[in-house]
């Protein structure tokens, strides 16, 4: 049984403790890396270098929240091209209702260079499209990885599950990765900042639903931001939301092209921005709120 917090490699059968999380090697120039990967040219190799290969974190990445960026790290802190893989158009394949994703999708660009200033590197995006993957059994994609995509090593928390109908866990992804010459890091699950249960894009958007800014901002390691579309001015509908907004309620704000601190309502309705330099808040550019605090409870 695979304990978490520790890795397995391909030249070594024992386990053993990852007593650093985030150890960066030695003499790695910083680098930084732009630009995701999707679509049909999604089977191409992850890193130019054969020989370094690329370090892969799996997992949804909605939220792209701490858990999500200490998976990023470990992988940022090992030798090759860093990635975050995820699958596009689950909820379609699965008959889900669709949501508003909890960062915008122009947004993600900003979060992956932040960490990049963090770590160094800054991590790339794959997004598989679900459809194709979805009937692979464990195996299989676990060579889809080691022999399509060149990856030397994976991470993942604790509990991640892949394959079809979830069949493979962190046990059979340690044991026949490295069997297939991948490293194999499962990472413990990262808690809020004051301990509280684990983080988690579902946290994350039912904390936002309920206007709970702190234990959201605990989750993110930032300020949650609503981007708004193009068209949208002091008053905007729903409709002009890129992402999830907080639950209905009166915020303290920070809003973008220059406009300052200020306060907001969110309600059925949509967004009003209710105390700001107006002024600088151009009508119908679009923009983004960041949500800092609930006023009225």
């Amino acid at each position: 049984m695979l304990r978490p917090g520790l890795h397995t490699s391909p030249c070594a059968r024992t386990l053993r403790l990852v007593s650093v999380m985030c150890t960066r090697s030695r003499g790695r120039a910083p680098t930084l890396i732009r630009g995701s990967q999707t679509g049909a040219d999604w089977r191409a190799r992850l890193s130019p270098d054969p020989a370094a290969g690329a370090w892969v974190a799996l997992g949804k990445f909605d939220a792209l929240h701490r858990g999500h960026a200490a998976l990023a790290a470990w992988a940022a802190a090992r030798p090759g091209v860093p990635w975050l893989i995820s699958f596009s158009g689950m909820a379609a394949v699965l008959g889900w209702r669709e949501r508003l994703p909890l960062v915008a999708p122009g947004d993600r660009a900003r979060i992956l260079s932040a960490w990049g200033k963090e770590f160094g590197v800054t991590p790339r995006e794959l997004r598989i499209p679900f459809a194709e993957v979805r009937g692979m059994d464990p195996e299989a994609f676990l060579r889809l990885l080691s022999k399509d995509l060149g990856v030397a090593g994976v991470v993942v928390g604790e509990g991640f599950r892949f394959g079809y109908k979830a069949a493979g866990d962190t046990e059979f992804l340690a044991r026949r990765g490295a069997q297939l010459g991948m490293e194999v890091c499962i990472q413990e699950l990262v808690t809020g900042a004051e301990g509280e249960e684990a983080v988690s894009s579902s946290r994350v958007r039912d904390m936002l639903a309920q206007g709970d800014l702190r234990a959201v901002r605990s989750c993110l390691g930032r300020p949650h931001r609503l981007v708004l579309a193009e068209g949208a001015n002091i008053e905007c509908p729903s409709a002009a939301f890129l992402n999830q907004p907080p639950g209905p309620g009166l915020y303290a704000v920070e809003l973008g092209a220059g406009a300052g601190a200020g306060q907001a309502r969110i309600s059925a309705r949509g967004l009003e921005i209710l105390a700001a330099n107006q002024s600088a808040w151009e009508p119908g550019r679009g923009g983004h709120v960041d949500f800092l605090e609930r006023l009225d409870g």
